[in-house]
């Protein structure tokens, strides 16, 4: 049972040593974020599983303990910071049936006075979990460490997933705090609080062709996500509910939808709704591809007949509030090199914020941005073609 337990104890003891080469690595990626400290959320995933590893060991260690009994024979599991390296003697009786190396806790129960034979321990400024955390990296186990070099120097003590979760707030904390920059906004305060704001002025119009927007880019978004390589984005009708976009649009509908799959149907022609094999309903769009001739002209139709409405010596008071929004962003842009029209709208600064907001009042969802600053403001803004997209600037 001892050495059952001895490989979950190894690693427990070597996640310590990995999590702080982990964070040495986080830190020098942080300082290549650009001053966008909401990135370094992406960052949690890989730590989430080595918690849950660890986490997943340790259960089975207590339940092992459990188990053991004293007056059954059974020696009572050593200290976790007493394991090592497997001895030569135990990598070579691993896998060998009917042998007595197969089961050296038989031996231990057999004569339970007898002790443990412990490996002797490294140099003494080095903890023994280096050598374990060595191996497990590949090196060879005759091979001598370098205990001079920074991946051999010590990472102090263990830690649980608990105290490792409080020790990662707090410096997840201090970088934000130092990397922060002003105006950066959350995810989750513009879906809460900024966008209902500013819904609940917008006609009923202009909410539909919003909630039918978030329909299509959440199609789209969740094939890139699964690897659709085909032709046609589906998706379970069940599943938009995961847009935030669409949970925050969907309640300001009126009058209020009581079946979303009849208005889908309905309302949508590019979106048709059907049943698997399996008895789901289905979302399915086929995707656009820009360069098509037949979709070009018509996108250049819609262009000419969303042009047409607005007055051509003026703009109108919608436009004037769009116009000063791009015009605030690109003054406060302070990134190395000129930003792209996603840039403007993206929905992490208060300053795209603002161009969003505006966008969502009067420009359709099948008009782009660039036409709009190419035939409205091209005096003030100029559009580049660039090898990321295109890009926006300053006229000069």
């Amino acid at each position: 049972m001892p050495l059952a337990t001895a490989p979950l104890a190894r690693f427990i003891e070597a996640a310590g040593q990995l999590r702080g080469a982990w964070y040495d690595a986080k830190e020098c990626f942080s300082k290549n974020l650009c001053g966008k400290p909401h990135k370094l959320e992406e960052l949690d995933s890989a730590e989430e599983l080595l918690d849950d590893a660890v986490a997943n060991a340790e259960s089975i260690l207590k339940g092992c303990a459990r188990l053991m009994q004293p007056e059954k024979g059974f020696p009572q599991p050593p200290a976790l910071s007493s394991f090592a390296s497997p001895t030569p003697e135990q990598d070579s009786g691993r896998g060998m049936a009917g042998s007595e190396k197969e089961a050296p806790w038989r031996q231990e129960t057999a004569k339970p006075t007898t002790k443990p034979k412990r490996i002797p321990p490294g140099p003494p400024s080095q903890p023994r979990v280096a050598k374990a955390a060595d191996t497990m990296c590949g090196k060879r186990k005759n091979e001598s460490v370098d205990w001079d070099s920074p991946r051999s120097k010590p990472t102090g003590p263990y830690r649980s997933p608990a105290e490792w979760k409080v020790v990662r707030d707090a410096e997840r904390k201090a970088t934000r705090d130092e990397k922060w920059t002003p105006g950066w906004t959350s995810i989750h305060d513009f879906y809460s609080k900024i966008l209902p704001e500013r819904l609940a002025r917008l006609p009923q119009t202009r909410l539909r062709d919003l909630l039918q927007e978030a329909v299509e880019k959440w199609l789209k978004k969740r094939g890139k996500r699964t690897g659709n390589v085909g032709e046609v984005d589906t998706a379970p009708l069940d599943q938009i509910w995961n847009s935030p976009k669409f949970k925050v649009i969907f309640p300001f509908i009126d009058p209020p939808i009581e079946s979303l799959e009849n208005w889908v149907s309905t309302n949508m022609d590019d979106v048709s709704v059907h049943e698997d094999d399996h008895g789901r309903t289905m979302l399915s769009r086929r995707r656009v591809d820009e360069n098509d001739a037949e979709e070009e002209e018509q996108y250049q139709e819609e262009l000419n007949e969303f042009l047409a409405a607005m007055p051509e010596d003026r703009l109108t008071d919608a436009e004037e509030e769009l116009r000063e929004a791009l015009l605030s962003f690109l003054e406060d842009w302070h990134g190395e090199s000129t930003p792209l029209i996603v840039d403007a709208y993206k929905i992490s600064h208060e300053k795209s914020i603002e161009v969003y907001l505006a966008m969502c009042v009067f420009i359709p969802r099948r008009i782009k941005l660039r036409d709009w600053i190419v035939n409205r403001i091209g005096q003030e803004v100029e559009v580049l073609e660039t090898d990321s997209g295109f890009a926006l600037k300053l006229a000069s």
